[in-house]
Parts: structure tokens; C-alpha cells; sequence
């Protein structure tokens, strides 16, 4: 049956101990709960269904401590009872849940386990708990979280579904912890683990709180989902720390990740991940942060193995991007409007290893970019105070055409560039619309000896504003020119602007054209032997 209790006021509350098994619904309001070594369940003798929560609790504290909650089923959809399989924590709730399991709770709503349904509900601590099989047939298979969650660590969600959130959906609320574990959780739309977006209100009360989640060590193992196949963030914030993503799938896009908010990742392994487009990651708007972070052996069908970004993205610090296939951007795909930099990263790798003649590169080459990896821009691609060797330049697949290779911008800020590659066949060359080589900048172009691939750079706009670029750039740019071709470099810098017309002059093949504000017309003709 049911116990309903009025308690006395929360300056003086009082105290409900429950052992042994219990069945029904409690609703406790104004006082504490305290629940040690019981065993609650609304299946037994016949009962199939319970209409409320397990534990429905408004102005109360909850402590709970080796306490399963199994097969509560809640079949109210109205707004007041229909959230909560287990518990419906309501105003003014605070709770300490320890060593407790929740197995195959449902909800017609929100929340299969648990529903912190009120800005002014609170979980203090949620540690060393299990949430297995439980089911939300909206948001959160184990949990909704409307409120906060503080301290969640060391706890495992496995096998629990939901539409969004298959594990929790934190909607306008918080959640923070480490050591927590994901696994096999089911979203039958977004986010197979973790859903972090923002509170619209409840349809009377708008509401724009947006969502958080910080997690620390935690891991994400086989969760599913059509986009964001462990975690899906719009419009909230998500920090990761540590930790890893490893076989995740998303039949949509983000087999790991999928962002639309704000997303910080740092010092993080995610690796064997599978989705259409952006198996590893995938950013479609707002900003995110890479920094340590591993990302590898990804596959996406289409677009993006490792990364796929269409907002503001940063990769920083020793973020390594290896063995990731897709059709293409294996490496990484940086849409239209998509702006991607790629900032203080350097390389370890010897970037005068020249000229090359080795058929293999050093043993202790690490490098951001995958060697046998692609890259493909359409968006803004920028290399700030970096050193960075590209093996397979920037849109070098072969499925594109010479038009569709030159879009997208490439800034490139105080960095050194190395393009081409260490013995194993790849076209460095950087295609683009636009290329834009800024002071205290090197491009080093080297021709491959076994494949005799060179790298270049080959765009609509090639500009130039620094005199610390190797002179070899400018043989590339206009080796990248075919028969009949003609390609006009802006050179904006005097003594570049020189050192390009003496070195020009002393070669016959290509004929060059002044044209006035630094900008030179070199054509390659038709009737040319570049033999």
C-alpha cells in the first residue's frame, strides 16, 4: 500500500527509519528519511504496477545506505507523480544515497531511478551505487536531474535506456564526480549516456537554465545513440577530465561525443568509437576545447574519424589524432563555417629530417596528425605558435577535383609547417581558397624520394606577410600550377617580395607578371617542358 506522512517543519524535523522489505509508495514531506539495509520493490505477490514513485519527498532529507530499489514501475503521466521509477525528490529536498543498487525501476516520464525534479533538490553525495536496467520512456533511463548532483563517484550505470539520456539527462540542472562508469546504456534518440541541455521551462514558467555536467576519470564504454553515442551537450556546458571513450556508436553523428554547447575535454583517450560522421567528435556548434587528448582508431562512414567540426574548436596542448578512417577528413573534417585552430602544439619530430632520402620516418615521430590521414577544410583553419608536420597536407583526398580542393581558409600565425613526408607516399600539399602565410611563419616543402610527391601550397589567394618564410615556398607555389594554369600571389612584405622576384628570375619555366600592391601573376604555358 501507501504511507503518506506530514512531518513537523524543517527546523524541526523528524526522523523515519525503515528496515527490512518494503513495498508500496512513501511520501514524505517535511522531515528526514533515513533508510539502512532495506529492500524496497513494488512487484511481489501478484503487483505489477505502482502508480507514484517508491519514495515521492518534498521538504525533506533523504539518507539512504545499502538500499536496493528494484522494479518500481510508475505508469502516472501527469507532471506532479509521473517523474521517478524510485525517487521523486521535489523542493526544498537534499539527499546522501551510499552502497545502494537500483535495478529495473520505470517511468512513464523522467528519471527511471531517480527524478531530482526541482532546482532546490539536491544530492549531496551519490557514491558507490549501481543504476542496471532501469528505463525512462522520455529523459533519463536512471536518472533526470533538474536539480543538483554533487559528489557522484565511484558509481556504475549500465544497461539503463531512455529516448534521450539513456543513463542521465540533465536538464538545466548539474552533475559532478569522478570514477563513475557508463556502460551499454541506450538512447533511442540522443545521447546514450549522458544528455546535458538547457531547461525551457515547464510550458508555463519559461526557463533558458542551461545544463551541466563535470566528470572526472570516469569511463564510457559501448553506450549507443542516434547522435552522441556516450555524450550529447547543447546548449549546456560539459567538462571531461581524464578518462576514456572506448566503442561507442552513434547511427547519426558523434560516436563519442556530440556537441552543440560548450565542451571541454582534456587529458582524455577516445578510441574505437563508430558513427556516421565524427566517430571520435563531433562539433556542430558552439566551442570546444581539445587539450592531452588521444583520439584514435575511430571509423566514421562518411565524415570526420576523428574530428568533425562545424562551430569553434581548439586542439591544444599533446592531442594526438591516429588511426581514424572515414571516406573523408579520416584526420579531421572542418566544415563550412566551422573555424578549427590548432594552437601551442608541437610536433616531436626533427623538422629539418631533410631532404628526405630515408623510406622511413624516426622511430620516435609523434606527430598531432596521423601520417597515413587526411584533412579536408572548407571552413577557417588555423596554426598558431605550432610546429606541425603534415604528411597529407590539407584537402588532398583523391576523390576530390582540383575546384573542390581549393576552398576554405588556411591562416597560418607563427608557426612552422612541414609538408610532405618521411619516405611513405602523400601529397603535402595545402589546397584552399584562401591561404594566408602571416610573420614569423616557415613553410619547409621537401620532395618524397620514393614517391616523388613534393609538398606545396596551391590556392585561389596565396598571401604572404613575412620575411622568416623559407624561399622553397614560393618553387612550391608555383610547382603546384599545371599546363595553361595561372595562380596571382599578394606578397606584402618588401624583402619577401624581392627574394621572390630574384629567385623567379632565375628559372624559365614559368613566366611572371607584376601587377602592382604586391600582388604577381605566375603562369605556367601551354607550350612549357617541365621535364
Amino acid at each position: 500500500g501507501s504511507l503518506g506522512i506530514d512531518g513537523p517543519s524543517s527546523a524541526n524535523k523528524a526522523t523515519l527509519t525503515l528496515y527490512g522489505i518494503g513495498s508500496g509508495n512513501v511520501n514524505w514531506d517535511a522531515g528526514t528519511v533515513s533508510n539502512v539495509n532495506s529492500y524496497w520493490t513494488n512487484v511481489q505477490s501478484g503487483q505489477t504496477t505502482a502508480t507514484d514513485p517508491a519514495l515521492l519527498a518534498t521538504n525533506a532529507d533523504l539518507s539512504i545506505t545499502g538500499v536496493v530499489f528494484a522494479n518500481s514501475n510508475n505508469t502516472t503521466t501527469d507532471t506532479v507523480y509521473g517523474n521517478g521509477g524510485a525517487i521523486k525528490m521535489n523542493e526544498n529536498t537534499t539527499a546522501t544515497i551510499q552502497e545502494s543498487l537500483f535495478y529495473n525501476n520505470k517511468t512513464q516520464k523522467y528519471g527511471g531511478a531517480i527524478d531530482v525534479d526541482n532546482d532546490a533538490a539536491v544530492i549531496t553525495q551519490l557514491q558507490d551505487t549501481a543504476f542496471i536496467n532501469n528505463s525512462a520512456a522520455i529523459h533519463g533511463g536512471a536518472m533526470d536531474v533538474d536539480g543538483v548532483v554533487q559528489n557522484m563517484d565511484g558509481n556504475m550505470f549500465a544497461g539503463n535506456t531512455s529516448e534521450d539520456g539513456g543513463a542521465i539527462y540533465v536538464d538545466g540542472g548539474s552533475v559532478s564526480g569522478s570514477a563513475n562508469v557508463f556502460q551499454n546504456n541506450t538512447a533511442t534518440g540522443d545521447g546514450g549516456a549522458i544528455y546535458v541541455g538547457v531547461d525551457t521551462g515547464d510550458g508555463v514558467t519559461p526557463s533558458t537554465q542551461a545544463g551541466s555536467a563535470t566528470l572526472t576519470g570516469t569511463t564510457f564504454t559501448g553506450n549507443s545513440a542516434v547522435n552522441g553515442g556516450a555524450l550529447y551537450n547543447t546548449g549546456g556546458t560539459a567538462t571531461i577530465s581524464g578518462g576514456s571513450f572506448t566503442g561507442n556508436t552513434a547511427s547519426g553523428q558523434g560516436g563519442a561525443i556530440y556537441s552543440a554547447g560548450t565542451t571541454n575535454v582534456t587529458g582524455s583517450t577516445i578510441s574505437g568509437n563508430t558513427a556516421n560522421s565524427g566517430a571520435g567528435i563531433y562539433n556542430a556548434s558552439g566551442n570546444m576545447t581539445l587539450s592531452d587528448v588521444t583520439v584514435s582508431n575511430n571509423t566514421a562512414s562518411v565524415n570526420g574519424g576523428a574530428l568533425y567540426n562545424a562551430g569553434n574548436m581548439l586542439v591544444t596542448g599533446n592531442t594526438v589524432l591516429s588511426g581514424n578512417t572515414a571516406t573523408l577528413g579520416s584526420n579531421a573534417y572542418n566544415a563550412t563555417g566551422g573555424t578549427l585552430t590548432i594552437s601551442d602544439i608541437h610536433d616531436d619530430i626533427d623538422l629539418d629530417y631533410a631532404p628526405f632520402t630515408d623510406t622511413t620516418a624516426p622511430s620516435s615521430m609523434t606527430t598531432l596528425f596521423d601520417q597515413s590521414g587526411d584533412i579536408y577544410n572548407a571552413g577557417t583553419m588555423n596554426f598558431v605558435n605550432s610546429s606541425i608536420q603534415l604528411h597529407n597536407g590539407i584537402n588532398t583526398n583523391a576523390s576530390l577535383s582540383d575546384t573542390a580542393r581549393k576552398v576554405g581558409t588556411v591562416n597560418i600565425q607563427n608557426s612552422t609547417i612541414d609538408l610532405g613526408g618521411y619516405g611513405v607516399a602523400g601529397d603535402g600539399t595545402i589546397y584552399g581558397d584562401t591561404v594566408n602565410i602571416e610573420e614569423g611563419s616557415t613553410i619547409k616543402t621537401h620532395v618524397n624520394r620514393e614517391t616523388d610527391d613534393y609538398g606545396k601550397v596551391s590556392a585561389n589567394t596565396i598571401n604572404v606577410d613575412t620575411n622568416n618564410t623559407a624561399l622553397n615556398l614560393y618553387y612550391s607555389m608555383a610547382n603546384a600550377l599545371q599546363k595553361g594554369e595561372s595562380q596571382i600571389y599578394t606578397i606584402l612584405d618588401g624583402t619577401v617580395a624581392g627574394e621572390f622576384e630574384n629567385a623567379m628570375a632565375n628559372q624559365s619555366l614559368y613566366t611572371v607578371e607584376k601587377l602592382g600592391n604586391g600582388q604577381y601573376k605566375v603562369s605556367y604555358p601551354d607550350g612549357s617542358d617541365s621535364s
